[in-house]
């Protein structure tokens, strides 16, 4: 029966009232699930008690008791958590023995090698542990606002009922049943409800800061299935890191979709909203719903074809890992369609209803990071975020010249570009990277082994501080690699200062299966099959334009080479007398030469 209070009353019997009562308003709580060892009046090992709770898979462990000594009236609540170094105080190891020798008397014993039980027990609950003290303190200091507190700390002692493995658990003694005023307490309902809404509100408290606090504890939980939502909204942390994320994302799904015209706009730099527009193949209506499903995609259909991308997109991953952390609305239609249109919020099934439209799809992804504020507080300000997405968006124009590209901010125009005759095209390249990298610009275009090596690179007098001015695509992607942009430093081996760096934009063209982009979550870097062919092709190909005679590079030119006066430097020179003058680093503008137009 546990202790007896001087008017008869049963701890076992108020405890399991006061369980109870927990229990019913931990399950009133979203998310929350409340488990009762025990829910009537039998006697249950402590042993057993703590297998429940891991068979349960519980993440916390509350054990409710009512304390009694035998002289004296003591009376307050008090909180203890497991230690397996010895008692914190003579009370807690009295209490210990006192909650541990219940097994001896419904006939169990704890048995097993002293020494090896401690050492098993600090690998597997040291951590545990330490939530534990966390937690006790937490749902100590709520019980402090219902009534006395018997320690202001959470002692601790060898509790057999506390050694639960990996889940953090306190033992809490409500009240001194012994003390009559405090039986009284304990009789009382009303009192009873105060302590289980103590509990509650000390149990959520721990849970809220737990959250943001990153521990070892909490990486050694059970292996468990996460749902679809949780695992979008992960994903999404490596597909969405900002606003320029989605519209690089959206429109390459434009790109490959075989779009003539894109038009992007903007609100609050991305962070209110941003709309795609598109007149490529769009998505059929009954496609609609799939297409914002996780690994669901047209690019791909077995593992073969990850040996031959030739598309942006193919993991499928883009759409509902945004449509997971904003509100989204996509409408689509495909030729000789009607039309549909989706919206999901934050990751929930999309609500699918008819809307007619040409062919082409409309993409509108509004309050970025609304359900995870978190991620949002990492944000630049405003025109930091919008200068990144108008980047984005160049870097795609730059690659597609027989696509038409439009960008608005807050109802202004920022740029227009027409579309060409060509992929890679001059007037785009000029119209991005501007006047001053244009008319410096030497041409390249060679062919070796099934590689093509398309674009430009700047005359050696004109040269950068930093490689700002270095752009790379291969097969159409933008990315980085590290190999080519040695070779093309190698190329220009004794043409300029060993501190300055050469400009260019450069387009390699080679089969699907001698490069695999599936190496980077945001896919900017790549892996050659052959790296060495690649990056000796790329360093001859560069050289064979940059050493030729100065006075061929002049007349292509048209004789105008920025920055003449000032040998190794192709930015343009202070006057006299400032103090950048004559100085291989005075000079440099903002990259892609683009500093106007951002909203």
């Amino acid at each position: 029966p546990g202790a007896i209070g001087k008017r008869g009353t049963y701890e076992k019997t108020v405890v399991l009232l006061v369980a109870r009562e927990l229990a019913r308003l931990v399950n009133e709580q979203p998310g929350m699930h409340a488990y009762l060892t025990r829910r009537a009046d039998y006697y249950l090992p402590l042993r057993k008690r703590v297998e429940i709770a891991i068979e349960r898979q519980a993440d916390l462990f509350i054990s409710i008791h009512a304390d009694a000594v035998e002289r004296g009236s003591p009376t307050g609540a008090s909180v203890y958590a497991l230690s397996n170094r010895g008692a914190s105080s003579e009370m807690a190891r009295l209490l210990a023995n006192k909650e541990n020798a219940a097994d001896l008397a419904g006939g169990f014993t704890v048995s097993g090698d002293e020494v090896l039980s401690r050492v098993l027990l600090d690998l597997a609950t040291g951590d545990a542990l330490n939530e534990s003290l966390i937690l006790g303190q937490s749902v100590l200091g709520q019980l402090g606002r219902v009534g006395r507190l018997s320690r202001k700390q959470v002692e601790q002692a060898g509790f057999v009922v506390l050694k639960s493995r990996d889940i953090p658990a306190i033992l809490v003694e409500t009240a001194f049943i012994s003390t009559p005023s405090e039986e009284r307490k304990l009789r009382d309902a009303n009192y009873r409800n105060q302590l289980a809404r103590a509990i509650l509100e000390g149990i959520k408290r721990y849970v809220k800061e737990a959250d943001g606090r990153t521990t070892r504890f909490k990486k050694l939980r059970r292996i468990r299935a996460l749902d679809d939502r949780l695992v979008n909204q992960i994903a999404a942390g490596e597909v969405v890191e900002r606003p320029a994320s989605i519209v690089k994302e959206l429109v390459e799904n434009s790109v490959d979709a075989g779009a003539r015209r894109i038009a992007v706009e903007v609100e609050r730099g991305g962070l209110q909203s941003i709309q795609v527009e598109d007149d490529g193949s769009g998505i059929a209506a009954d496609e609609l719903a799939l297409a914002l499903t996780r690994h669901a995609t047209s690019k791909i259909e077995n593992a073969e074809d990850l040996h031959h991308i030739a598309s942006f997109g193919f993991r499928g991953e883009a759409l509902p890992s945004i449509a997971s952390v904003s509100r989204m609305t996509v409408f689509s239609a495909v030729a000789g369609e009607r039309g549909a249109q989706a919206r999901v919020e934050g990751g929930s099934m999309p609500e699918i209803e008819p809307r007619a439209r040409q062919p082409g799809t409309t993409m509108i992804v509004e309050d970025l990071f609304f359900n995870t504020p978190a991620r949002r507080k990492f944000l630049r300000a405003e025109s930091t975020e919008f200068a990144y997405l108008a980047t984005a968006l160049r870097r795609i124009a730059l690659a597609n010249g027989e696509i038409a590209f439009s960008l608005r901010h807050k109802g202004r125009k920022v740029f227009d570009l027409p579309a060409g005759s060509e992929t890679i095209s001059e007037p785009r390249m000029r119209a991005i990277l501007g006047d001053d990298f244009a008319n410096a610009a030497l041409p390249v275009d060679s062919e070796a082994n099934g590689m093509r090596l398309q674009g430009w690179v700047s005359v050696p007098r004109y040269s950068r501080s930093q490689r700002d001015q270095q752009h790379l695509y291969v097969n159409g992607r933008a990315v980085r690699d590290a190999s080519i942009a040695h070779a093309v430093r190698a190329a220009y081996r004794d043409l300029m200062y060993h501190d300055r760096h050469p400009a260019w934009c450069l387009f390699l063209t080679l089969p699907a299966d001698a490069v695999d982009v599936n190496v980077h979550p945001t896919k900017q870097e790549v892996r050659f099959r052959q790296q060495r062919d690649v990056h000796d092709f790329v360093r001859h190909a560069v050289s064979a334009v940059v050493t030729a005679p100065l006075s061929s590079q002049g007349s292509e030119l048209g004789g105008r080479l920025p920055g003449s006066g000032h040998p190794g430097s192709g930015e343009p020179q202070p006057p006299a007398g400032h103090p950048g003058y004559g100085h291989p680093g005075g000079g440099d503008r903002a990259p892609w030469g683009l500093a106007s137009g951002q909203g």
